[in-house]
């Protein structure tokens, strides 16, 4: 299974699919002049987590470009360079982490600022204990610029493997 999701993390560039995407911004212009092409937000749709500290980290490759906390509403808004490669990570205690990897590479001549929207669920600790959770560590969502419609979308076919990764986690656990 480990080399299911390495090749299809080599294969990220060539698969792009829908997600829940808002569109482009109104004041696109200024932020791609400055580099800008997308800006990532989203929300933690765990209703425990609303009174808990949830931190936030984007890696640009290896290196951390920001940190910080999500809002009162566990919201986050995060603005990304084009042709970069970016690392999203949501921690907060007791939860597994979760990563998003970015690719925000786009086709020359195109200036505008795009937006992708999506909702992160983190998964309990105790939930998978004493599971083998290698492959959770892997980034849950790949996602790239789709030539096919325009705008930034994530593979569908990866993150449903990420899930029945987690689901088959929580199971094991389960049995235990």
């Amino acid at each position: 299974m480990k080399t299911i999701i390495q090749i299809i993390l080599i294969g990220f560039y060539l698969v792009e699919v829908s997600f829940i995407n808002k569109g482009e911004k109104s004041n696109s212009s200024k932020n791609v002049k400055e580099g800008i092409c997308m800006i990532a937000y989203g929300k933690i749709q765990n209703s425990g987590i609303m009174h808990k500290k949830v931190d936030f980290k984007l890696y640009e490759g290896n290196d951390l470009v920001v940190q910080g906390c999500l809002n009162r509403k566990n919201e986050f808004e995060i603005s990304m360079y084009s042709n970069q490669n970016y690392v999203l990570e949501i921690t907060t205690p007791g939860y597994l982490p979760k990563r998003f990897l970015f690719n925000t590479a786009i086709p020359p001549g195109i200036d505008k600022l795009f937006s992708f929207g999506f909702e992160v669920e983190l998964l309990k600790e105790e939930l998978v204990k004493g599971a083998d959770i290698f492959s959770l560590d892997f980034p849950f969502a790949l996602i790239s610029y789709n030539s096919e419609n325009s705008e930034f979308s994530f593979s569908k076919k990866y993150s449903e493997l990420m899930k029945k990764e987690e689901m088959q986690a929580i199971s094991y656990s389960k049995g235990l």
